[in-house]
């Protein structure tokens, strides 16, 4: 997230009420409640670059890159 912020991306941090306040600290521009929101509704129409999913269990981490690198 801080590296993205600090290449001037748009971040948005999906995560639980409780760890907003740490997300925002980390340079979020948007915060999304998992727990209060439909994500997958919420963001249909949206188009991302990239996706980071820093919060899967295991050795599995998930990086879906979307745009022109």
């Amino acid at each position: 997230m801080q590296l993205a912020k600090a290449l001037g991306a748009y971040v948005v941090g999906v995560c639980s009420g409780s760890n907003a306040q740490m997300v925002k600290d980390l340079g979020a521009d948007e915060i999304v409640d998992y727990r209060t929101t439909d994500v997958t509704e919420k963001f249909t129409n949206q188009d991302f670059d990239i996706v980071f999913d820093a919060a899967t269990t295991g050795d599995q981490v998930c990086v879906v890159l979307t745009g022109s690198y």
